[in-house]
């Protein structure tokens, strides 16, 4: 059975990070937030501190759009994939991204895993500021990373399947290793020892 996770998180958790040790792992295909953003992203001034025209949204919209039909309708079957988004509690934009992920996975019969990875404020800020998110074209401010992390929560789905971590202190590594145990569970039901 493939599997459809979701990792939700603030800028500078580690979400990209942890994705790419499950796509190692497992070979699951990433989808992540800048997967659909970058190809905009590349075509505008942008430095990852100041804000962004609110235009680029509705062209961000139409590459989401694309890709999510891609996957719904062509990719195949057996395919397991690795989303990423830092959308917020209490959002109905993030309750519409949760419910198309998690439409994804009933219409693709996977397995669906979504993940909430927490970190302490300041960790987030150490993190969000790194050089390696730059290239990426990332948010890279450590203010705007307080800020988010003092005014919002991560999104909370309501979904039996969901796992919450706290990563302050982990590894990358280590977390896949979690969200794959995770995973292991709700297939089997129990912890497979083979």
């Amino acid at each position: 059975m493939s599997t459809v996770f979701y990792l939700l998180g603030f800028p500078g958790v580690g979400k990209y990070t942890v994705a790419k040790e499950i796509s190692r792992l497992t070979g699951a295909k990433i989808v992540d937030n800048h997967y659909v953003l970058n190809p905009i992203f590349g075509l505008i001034e942008q430095d990852g501190v100041t804000p962004l025209p609110p235009k680029v949204w509705d062209y961000a919209w139409q590459v989401h759009d694309a890709v999510s039909g891609v996957i719904r309708e062509l990719s195949p079957r057996s395919w397991s994939f690795v989303f990423t988004n830092a959308i917020v509690d209490g959002d109905p934009e993030s309750d519409q991204l949760f419910a198309e992920v998690a439409e994804i996975a009933r219409l693709r019969e996977s397995l669906f895993v979504p993940v909430r990875l927490l970190a302490e404020v300041e960790e987030l800020q150490r993190r969000v500021v790194r050089p390696e998110r730059r290239e990426r074209m990332k948010a890279a401010s450590a203010e705007e990373a307080r800020k988010i992390h003092a005014q919002h929560e991560v999104y909370k789905p309501d979904h039996p399947n969901t796992l919450t971590l706290d990563v302050t202190n982990l590894p990358p590594g280590e977390v896949a290793g979690k969200i794959l145990a995770h995973a292991e569970r709700l297939r089997f039901g129990f912890e497979r020892r083979d």
